[in-house]
């Protein structure tokens, strides 16, 4: 098997929210493993931070970061895409733009 077969994403990046468990978790993973630069959110920094080690640590990749992000109010939201925008203006920060995006959070009431 080639590694173009292997790793489809290869050079992409994806965002996924709602991964610090469940099948946001789970997605990010899958990308990870087919090559992807993935980047979650997480309310609490520390989680975030577990979850992304432990993608990871699961998927065999070091490129797996996680921004923090509260994505129960619209405020925490815009702030997130001022960052990423930001980040995809700014690539020497070590960002780029997503090329995959997986919203997988449910708002709060």
């Amino acid at each position: 098997m080639s590694t173009a077969t292997r790793q489809p994403l290869q050079g992409h990046t994806a965002l996924v929210t709602g991964a610090t468990g469940g099948i946001g978790h789970h997605t990010a993973r899958a990308l990870a493993r087919c090559g992807a630069r993935v980047i979650i959110t997480g309310r609490n920094g520390d989680t975030g931070q577990q979850a992304a080690e432990a993608i990871a640590r699961e998927s065999g990749s070091d490129s797996v970061t996680c921004m923090s992000a509260d994505h129960s109010t619209v405020g925490g939201n815009q702030d997130l895409v001022r960052m990423h925008s930001g980040e995809a203006e700014r690539p020497s920060r070590g960002q780029a733009r997503s090329d995959v995006r997986h919203g997988n959070h449910t708002p709060l009431r």
